[in-house]
């Protein structure tokens, strides 16, 4: 039995210390996911940058603009609340070096009130490879874990075991299930060739069961200390800056009087550019949420954008 309980214990250890080894020899730069997709599309000047939370990400079409005069790239993501946005925009104009001109930045009520409301405002899978920055190390202490952002920290190749997709770490070895590797890998990059392609539009469809809720939200004040954040490193890098508010359905059930008045004052004060549709397209049909609307009214609201942003462009 104890011959039996050793072997078992140094075969454990084997299987372990392989397994560490292969991770890594693994490059984590792969965990970064649609980050990644971003930096691959975007031009490394780019004119205007739409950032935001799916509420941005499903509502402007940079296609249907016209390409002459505006040259528009979506970034809106899923869950993206306002620490994401700032970490995002910091690490590309910090960490890749992307140049931009103007940022469009979708906000409202729910954007404020991260912790209570309509996300996780923090999205730590964009920002695994980088823990060496220490403001996404504090995010990721503050709305995730600390010891996780050590542990990646210190031993990068761990995010591989964290956040990976089983067929990106498969590739690495391409002797295991080949034949699929390579279906999955043309897969991968069709997906990124969409992604370009749209400008990181991503169509909602209408949901004929759209539930109707009452909303009361309140500005929390991490959400509001890194939207200030995000406004200032717009000015430090010369960046214009417009907010957007994408529209709601059943707008009046929606309680946003703190946040109406903070940031209608704030725009004026600072000469910040703000498109509220937040009561615009009161059309039932055509909503996939109450608070996301579907493909049909993006092209609209994109037309709204585009007219908002050549008012304003020199």
């Amino acid at each position: 039995m104890k011959q039996f309980l050793k072997k078992s214990l140094l075969f454990g250890g084997f299987l372990l210390v392989s397994l560490y080894l292969m991770l890594f020899k693994l490059d984590p730069s792969w965990v970064e996911g649609r980050k990644q997709q971003y930096v691959e599309q975007i031009d490394r000047n780019v004119d205007y940058l739409v950032m935001g939370s799916s509420r941005a990400e499903h509502c402007i079409k940079p296609n249907v603009m016209d390409t002459t005069k505006l040259k528009v790239f979506n970034i809106g993501e899923d869950g993206h609340g306002l620490p994401s946005n700032y970490l995002l925009l910091k690490v590309l104009l910090e960490k890749y070096k992307v140049q931009i001109n103007h940022v469009v930045l979708q906000v409202d009520e729910f954007s404020f009130n991260g912790s209570n409301g309509f996300s996780s405002k923090f999205r730590d899978d964009y920002f695994v490879t980088d823990l060496q920055d220490s403001a996404v190390y504090n995010a990721f202490c503050r709305y995730r874990n600390p010891y996780i952002a050590e542990t990646v920290k210190d031993f990068p190749f761990m995010a591989n075991v964290m956040y990976n997709d089983f067929y990106k770490f498969v590739r690495r070895y391409p002797l295991v299930f080949k034949n699929r590797i390579k279906f999955l890998e043309r897969s991968y990059q069709k997906n990124i060739a969409f992604f370009g392609i749209d400008k990181g539009y991503s169509p909602f469809f209408p949901d004929p069961n759209v539930k109707i809720e009452n909303y009361r939200d309140t500005i929390e004040a991490d959400d509001l200390d890194y939207f200030e954040r995000f406004v200032d490193l717009c000015n430090r890098n010369h960046i214009k800056l417009y907010l957007f508010r994408a529209p709601i359905l059943e707008c009046e059930r929606s309680d946003s009087r703190e946040f109406d008045e903070y940031i209608h004052a704030f725009t004026q004060k600072n000469n910040i550019p703000y498109l509220d549709l937040k009561c615009d397209y009161q059309i039932h049909s055509q909503y996939w949420t109450q608070t996301h609307p579907a493909d049909s009214l993006a092209n609209l609201i994109t037309k709204d954008v585009e007219k908002f942003l050549l008012k304003y462009k020199q």
